[in-house]
């Protein structure tokens, strides 16, 4: 069982991961509506409270800053989906180099002349 000793106490982090994986889970779910993206977000926000448990104090309220890393930890997620979209095919505004042709270099050397 890991212990986390904070400034005022010791918290039992598997404890604490045994009663709040469930609602973290399914509040992360609700929020990126993917079972496998929420699973990892899961683990990621359990990963930031266990290095950051040691530097909180006893009057933490434990849900409330569970439940903070987790909207934080979801949202940094959402903006970075946002920021890879992916193009079908038929909406490139070019063709794809064909991969089986000449050497590049040949094609580029050949355009620029």
């Amino acid at each position: 069982m890991a212990r986390v000793e904070t400034k005022e106490s010791t918290w039992s982090f598997d404890q604490i991961y045994d009663e709040y994986k469930t609602p973290i889970y399914n509040y992360v779910y609700h929020l990126v509506g993917d079972r496998e993206q929420a699973d990892d977000l899961t683990q990621d926000t359990f990963l930031k409270a266990f290095r950051a448990l040691p530097k909180m104090d006893a009057n933490l309220k434990l849900s409330a800053w569970l439940y903070r890393i987790a909207t934080n930890t979801a949202y940094d997620a959402l903006r970075r989906r946002k920021l890879i979209a992916w193009l079908p095919w038929q909406d490139l505004d070019h063709e794809p180099a064909d991969v089986e042709s000449a050497d590049p270099q040949e094609i580029y050397l050949d355009t620029t002349l």
